[in-house]
């Protein structure tokens, strides 16, 4: 039988005196199983209310429906992604997935060139940082993938491994004498050993980075949306379900293949904007994320669906 005041004292116990529920078993003379009875009675019944500090006001709740929700490892909601302290919250929440002697994947985009601009992280040892994909030709720096590379492998105290090559080339030929050449082969190899990955998810507006540098067509381009083409990660284009609109496109990238990106344990997607709720979701979808940095309008919008991935 439990009695209220069983509760209380074992609460008392445990809450007050912080006692385990083993020598709370031992110093009532009961059994352990009975102590957690007693316990979550406390809980149900309202004789112990648990207040945590802060907590309406923070991001937590957020993050557990997202997770619950897409089926995510683990998911970091921020107030304002862009700003001074959105971006320390992020890297902070980045840093938690590093650890010593660890291979991490960088692809390309504003988002990553912007966390690969700060500073502040505990460096590492023997941290490496691969760069996942070809080069892009943007006209400012600090946009190319090596130069993102190189900035977080800086931030980790850890050494940079760059693709000095095109992103897609023209043909798969092409590819394979590439992948075949003695140069890039460290690169390939360590593309089988990334530990986490950090990606941005890229939407099917006009000023597609691909499209506007060059490195695929106009006609292309339409072709994705006539396909009915929803977002982008790691230059692979997929629609509402997750599917790839354009399978081939896959003989033509040099980087990263898609079943090594599948293959690395841990895959963080960092995107934010409402606009990109739809493209995150299918990202998820297609398996290219399995952790989620975003901010609140974005997580708001991507947990209005109905339907679970």
């Amino acid at each position: 039988m439990i009695t209220k005041y069983d509760m209380i004292k074992v609460a008392h116990l445990y809450y007050n005196l912080g006692c385990n529920q083993q020598e709370i078993a031992e110093k009532m003379r009961t059994s352990r199983a009975r102590v957690s009875r007693l316990l979550k009675s406390a809980i149900d019944e309202g004789v112990v209310q648990i207040h945590v500090d802060g907590y309406k006001d923070s991001c937590v709740e957020l993050e557990t429906l997202l997770e619950e929700k897409f089926g995510l490892q683990s998911a970091r909601v921020v107030e304002q992604a862009r700003s001074d302290t959105g971006t320390a919250d992020i890297l902070q929440f980045l840093d938690g997935f590093v650890e010593d002697g660890m291979t991490l994947g960088v692809t390309f985009g504003s988002t990553l060139a912007r966390l690969a601009a700060s500073s502040g992280l505990r460096p590492r040892e023997h941290v490496r940082v691969v760069q996942l994909t070809g080069g892009l030709n943007y006209s400012e720096l600090v946009y190319t993938p090596d130069e993102i590379a190189g900035r977080f492998a800086r931030m980790f105290g850890g050494s940079a491994y760059n693709l000095y090559i095109p992103a897609i080339v023209s043909n798969h030929l092409l590819k394979d004498l590439i992948r075949q050449e003695e140069f890039h082969q460290k690169i390939f190899e360590l593309y089988g050993q990334v530990d986490a990955a950090f990606f941005a998810v890229g939407t099917m507006l006009p000023i597609d980075i691909l499209l506007r540098d060059g490195y695929i067509n106009q006609e292309l381009f339409d072709s994705f949306i006539e396909k009915r083409a929803i977002g982008n990660v790691c230059l692979r284009y997929f629609n509402q379900e997750g599917k790839l609109v354009d399978p081939e496109l896959e003989n033509r990238i040099t980087g990263i293949s898609l079943e090594e990106i599948l293959r690395i344990p841990i895959r963080i997607g960092i995107a934010y904007g409402k606009y990109k709720a739809d493209a995150i979701r299918a990202a998820i979808r297609a398996g290219f994320l399995n952790v989620l940095v975003t901010d609140v309008q974005t997580a708001h919008r991507l947990l209005e669906e109905s339907d679970p991935v």
